[in-house]
């Protein structure tokens, strides 16, 4: 797994290193997944919002992107 968090920093891509999770499971910070009935309401939440940053930070690294490779 290491392997590909390190090929994805490589080539200067932004892109998820997490693998296909089933319906109603999440994957806990070792990695092992855990039933969506599990996470209490407050941690569902704040995962909601970590990945709307994330992928609005996606947004500004490929507009910032697009912006310098204008003529």
């Amino acid at each position: 797994m290491q392997n590909n968090k390190r090929d994805s920093m490589n080539d200067n891509t932004l892109t998820s290193t997490t693998n296909d999770v089933p319906a109603g499971y999440r994957t806990n910070a070792v990695g092992y997944l855990v039933p969506e009935s599990k996470i209490e309401a407050i941690d569902l939440l704040r995962d909601e919002l970590v990945n709307e940053i994330i992928d609005e930070g996606k947004n500004l690294a490929k507009s910032y992107k697009n912006t310098k490779l204008k003529p």
